[in-house]
Order: C-alpha cells, then structure tokens, then sequence
C-alpha cells in the first residue's frame, strides 16, 4: 500500500477516535496495520482504537509492540504505561512511565500524569516526591496540584491537600479527580453536607459512582446516629442498654443483701463469716452506687 494511503488511514482512525466512533477507528487501523504493521505509529494507532473499544488486553499487547517497535519515543512508552494500566499491570506501568520520564525530562503532561499514578496506585511519599517535581515542572497543571493532593491526603496532611486540590479546582473547577479527592477529603474531616454536595455534582461521572455511593452511605449513618444520639441511645448517652444493664446488676445486689440479711436475722447467726458475706456485699452496692 502506499506510504500515502497509510497515513490517511492513520489520519482518518485518529479523527474517529476524536468523534468517539472506536469500531471505526480500529477498522481504519486494522487497514493501516494490515499494509504497514511494522510501522510503530501503526500499532499505537491501533492500540488506541483497541483501548477505547473496551479490548483491553489487546491493546495493551498492541501498545507493547509499539514500544518495542520504537524504543525512543516517550510518547509510544506513554502510551504503554496507559495501557499497562487499564490492564492491571502496575509493575510494567511504573517502568514505563520511569522511562517516558527519562526520555522527555521536565515533561509537565508526563510527570504529572506519573505522578497521579503513583499516588493512586503506589506508596504516597514516593507520589508526594514525584507530584513536587510535576508541580514544579508545570504549576498551571490540575492533575499535578491533584496528585500532590492526593499523596498529601494519604499521608494525612489534611489541611495541605486541602490547599493542593483547591488549587487544582481553581485551575479547572470541573477537573472530576479534583472534585472527587476533595469531596473524599470533606467526608474524611466529617463536613458532611460539603462533601455530600460536591458528591451530587459527581453523580453523572462513572468513574467517581464508588465514591458517591460511599459518601451517601457515610451521610446516612452519620443523620442516623445524630438522631439516636438526640434521643438518648446512642454512645451511652440517657436510658441506653448500658444503662439498663447497670441499672439490674445493682437491683441483683440489693435483693442478695436483703435477703443475706433476712436470712441471717432467723438464724440469729451473727458470726464472723456472716459479717464478712455482709460487708461484702455492702461494698459491691455502694461500688455500684457510686458508679452510677
């Protein structure tokens, strides 16, 4: 096929992906990959088309190949690391994100989205390190200011993320990750009605429907509790089943003194032993007595 022919293919497969139309886009790629597959930008375009139609191993396999086929270009390791991602593998996600980074050094989309990655899926102080340099490397990034958050949170440094994500949401209010770590971080911190808020701005966003549900749960049980604790039986507080209990151990101590006692009074039994058994008792109530 003609060199020419391979790019108008590769052209048209990129401008169906842009239109959300993946089955065409890979059809056109298919083409593209069938005359010239050991073309690198071939197999990414495929790879693109693989991923956005849901075949998420085969795409994965395919933005591999594209690595391989061209070792040199961050972009093809980007691209790789995303499809790495999607497919589970985080090992091989990390290396190549470390390499992208190492062939595009200071690259502000690369280190931020590094960094993301590593506080999503990895430890939050080596997340905290690498979201300071992609801060560092291009501040007018959401989703460096949102990974800094994010590492900062699970570290809780709660009033630090808190700045972070606002600076995120200043830069794009509609950024979904932002919106969604800070409203994690209100129901963290207990703000309920802030966090359930922004939750209902989230509602129509796949990928934060784990996070509504959690915060609509956390907002119920939180109104629940309030309510019991108002009526008194809720953490102890007022005629609670802690109180019941206590309330019959010393009913059961007073009716055994009283009956020691009266048993004690026909026998005309005043002994040592009796006396003993007496204070003994004694001691348990008034230990309850003063308890209460």
């Amino acid at each position: 096929m003609d060199p020419a022919e391979v790019n108008r293919l590769i052209e048209e497969s990129l401008a169906a992906l842009h239109d959300q139309e993946p089955l065409r886009a890979l059809s056109l790629a298919d083409q593209a990959a069938e005359a010239a597959g050991e073309i690198a930008t071939v197999r990414a375009v495929r790879a693109l088309a693989l991923l956005a139609s849901g075949s998420t191993v085969a795409g994965f396999d395919e933005a591999r190949v594209a690595a391989e086929l061209d070792g040199e270009n961050a972009g093809f390791q980007l691209l790789l690391a995303r499809a790495a991602v999607a497919a589970g593998r985080m090992t091989l996600a990390q290396e190549s994100y470390e390499r992208a980074l190492a062939l595009e050094p200071g690259d502000g989309e690369i280190g931020a989205e590094f960094a993301w990655f590593l506080a999503a899926h990895r430890g939050p102080k080596l997340a905290l390190a690498a979201a300071q340099r992609a801060v560092a490397d291009d501040d007018r990034s959401p989703l460096a200011w949102t990974a800094l958050g994010t590492a900062e949170f699970r570290l809780r440094r709660f009033a630090a993320a808190r700045t972070s994500l606002a600076r995120a949401l200043k830069l794009d209010p509609n950024f979904v990750r932002a919106q969604s770590m800070m409203a994690l971080l209100l129901d963290e911190r207990g703000r309920t009605r802030e966090a359930v808020a922004l939750a209902r701005l989230l509602e129509d966003q796949p990928e934060a429907q784990e996070l509504v549900e959690t915060i609509r749960e956390h907002a119920t049980h939180r109104e629940l509790a309030g309510r019991l604790a108002e009526r008194g039986i809720y953490e102890g507080r007022g005629a609670g089943a802690g109180e019941y209990v206590a309330r019959y151990q010393g009913a059961v101590l007073l009716v055994g003194l009283l009956l020691w006692l009266l048993f004690t009074a026909v026998r005309f039994d005043f002994g040592l032993g009796s006396v003993l058994v007496s204070i003994g008792l004694i001691a348990l109530l008034v230990r309850w007595w003063l308890a209460e």
